[in-house]
């Protein structure tokens, strides 16, 4: 089973490397559960910098939207961006994540 958050991250990184440096803040998880399932809550913050730091931020809204994101052991339920800070050349965008294992 792998850890959604590297995965995420991975993935993110793989679609937004080529407009904006990023890294990672802070990666956490939180465990979940419904009455029929088992899962995660992930909160992720990643810095954002570089001349195209705008373009990225769309490019997460866009891929957030309809994520194509397979993680092994897991099914993302749902992926969204919570709140985007802007500073000088950067952003700092936090994402909240829910997948249940299957």
């Amino acid at each position: 089973m792998s850890d959604p958050i590297k995965v995420i991250t991975r993935f993110i990184r793989q679609r937004c490397g080529g407009l904006a440096d990023l890294s990672v803040e802070r990666g956490d998880s939180d465990r979940w559960q419904s009455l029929l399932f088992d899962g995660g809550r992930h909160h992720i913050a990643l810095r954002l910098d570089g001349d195209r730091v705008e373009e990225a931020i769309g490019l997460l809204r866009d891929e957030a939207a309809a994520p194509d994101l397979i993680i092994p052991g897991h099914l993302l339920v749902d992926i969204s961006i919570t709140g985007v800070d802007r500073s000088l050349g950067g952003a700092l965008v936090r994402l909240e994540a829910l997948t249940i294992v299957h």
